[in-house]
């Protein structure tokens, strides 16, 4: 196998491993490297409480798109302050990848629709999270400040537990 073909090999791994882990976060900075950590806040897209939405994302934070890898943004460090977030609400999710032929398939459906979120005097070391809930059919999001120094990192694993007790 040529040494491209291996590296395309592990890319795609790589990414199908990511999609199937679903918590498997990818955060945004939406600050300078240098900036301390210590005095950012942390916003997650992903809600503990409720597995339909496991695979909303972040797109835009203030008006700026947050890469090509979006769909894998579940999470953003910012510096405090008021900032707007275009979150990619997803629910209904039955898409599902294979291999066919060599090829990576995905099929399934799943609905989508963008919400613009303003989160009001974000506090450094705090972590918030985007809620979710149905209503007639729409969802309604809603964002709670878990507070600070919070040990807070949904994934599958800890949203099932959840939901299990």
């Amino acid at each position: 196998m040529s040494r491209g073909l291996r590296c395309l090999a592990l890319l795609l791994t790589f990414s199908v491993a990511a999609m199937a882990g679903g918590g498997m976060s990818f955060e945004y900075q939406a600050i300078e490297k240098k900036h301390p950590f210590s005095n950012t806040a942390l916003l997650f897209a992903v809600d503990d409480r409720n597995l339909e939405f496991q695979y909303s994302n972040i797109k835009k934070i203030d008006g700026k798109g947050v890469g090509f890898m979006g769909p894998m943004r579940t999470s953003a460090r910012v510096a405090p302050g008021t900032h707007k977030f275009l979150i990619d609400a997803v629910w209904d999710n039955s898409s599902s990848l294979s291999v066919s032929n060599g090829a990576v398939v995905s099929s399934g459906s799943a609905r989508h629709l963008e919400f613009e979120l303003e989160v009001k005097d974000m506090q450094p070391l705090h972590v918030y999270t985007v809620r979710y809930q149905l209503e007639n059919g729409e969802p309604k999001l809603v964002v709670e400040d878990l507070g600070q120094n919070v040990p807070y990192w949904p994934s599958p694993l800890t949203r099932r537990a959840a939901f299990e007790k």
